[in-house]
């Protein structure tokens, strides 16, 4: 749910492949794209001392034909970050099944290149997906709230409750519970119960990754967080463990791990 590469939309491919890393070639497990003849790959290195290869903690994104990797040099970065790499070449109409010479002959090839290497360098240097959300911020109309209010019409306690049936059974219950609905009974300091629409509209706050519905709510099954007061969400927020990457932009605990800022 909260990466680009589900099992039903990649394309069947082995999970290990021979990877050309310089003039050597080393056999690597590999996760499939959406992109046929597109794969992700641990970046290795061989050490200089022992000689053996080992994970340089970044990732490529590969070309299955050649074993190739896509973006030369140091242009690396997450799992999220190459993962989306592949969904941008996806777009641009080049056949990465063919072979090396065949695929790099075909009409805007290294310009596409370029240019999305240039994209997933700039996301990789701001630890973001290469094409978020515009905002995090999710503007909702104004919750139901279920006002009780003493003789004199000020308010004794206001409860709030995102849907008009919601708010309804709340005021049923809480009339019941102060004897509003039985003559017989002694009148409290509660004589109304109204159900109205808030005065102010409120706020969601979810996931920047363009194909994550996260939503930051709370732990019980009441729903999404929805405040008037911004400042409120982001600290609910960093309480639990949503990474903020812009002024407007949050990422959930599931995918921020995806794209650690390089």
């Amino acid at each position: 749910m909260h990466t680009y590469t589900e099992p039903c939309t990649c394309p069947e491919v082995p999970d290990r492949i021979p990877l050309q890393l310089g003039k050597n070639q080393i056999v690597g497990i590999v996760e499939p794209t959406p992109v046929p003849g597109l794969v992700v790959a641990p970046r290795v290195g061989r050490d200089i001392v022992t000689g053996q290869w080992r994970f340089t903690g970044q990732w490529g994104l590969f070309h299955v034909a050649s074993g190739c990797e896509v973006f030369s040099g140091p242009t690396g970065g997450a799992p999220g970050h190459v993962r989306d790499a592949a969904v941008f070449l996806g777009k641009y109409g080049i056949d990465w099944t063919l072979p090396t010479a065949e695929l790099c002959d075909q009409y805007g090839f290294w310009e596409t290149v370029r240019a999305v290497a240039t994209e997933l360098a700039m996301a990789v240097h701001e630890g973001r997906p290469l094409c978020p959300k515009e905002s995090s911020w999710r503007c909702c109309k104004p919750a139901w709230q279920v006002v009780l209010r003493d003789i004199h019409g000020d308010e004794v306690e206001v409860y709030t409750d995102l849907t008009y049936a919601e708010a309804e059974d709340v005021a049923v219950e809480l009339g019941m519970a102060h004897g509003l609905h039985d003559p017989s009974q002694p009148r409290g300091v509660v004589v109304e119960v109204t159900v109205e629409r808030g005065a102010d509209s409120e706020w969601e706050l979810i996931c920047a990754h363009p194909a994550c519905p996260e939503v930051l709510a709370y732990d019980d099954p009441i729903g999404p967080v929805r405040l008037a007061d911004r400042a409120v969400l982001e600290e609910m927020a960093t309480a639990d463990e949503w990474r903020q990457i812009d002024a407007r932009r949050w990422l959930c605990p599931y995918c921020h791990p995806l794209y650690q800022q390089g």
